[in-house]
């Protein structure tokens, strides 16, 4: 089983050792948050256009946003990075 230095370890090489690592590191977290982007665009979409005409789809809709928010909340406190390695 892997421990914590080698996780770091293995971050500093894609980063150095890898062509293009940084960007790669930087497309992965910044893809979350246009995910959630478009998600929010995506909603208010359907509350212009259709939420009045089609209540069960917004239903799904509203589960899979809240199911959405709760796996990114998870995401956010449950790796062993820097915040919870340090605090």
């Amino acid at each position: 089983v892997p421990g914590d230095v080698d996780s770091f370890e293995c971050v500093i090489r894609v980063l150095t050792e890898v062509n293009m690592g940084w960007a790669l590191r930087y497309f992965h977290a910044q893809c979350v948050s246009f995910c959630f982007f478009f998600m929010m665009l995506h909603m208010l979409k359907g509350l212009w256009y259709s939420s009045k005409h089609l209540p069960w789809s917004w239903y799904s809709g509203m589960v899979i946003f809240i199911l959405g928010m709760a796996i990114a909340f998870l995401g956010y406190v449950l790796p062993n990075g820097q915040m919870s390695y340090w605090g």
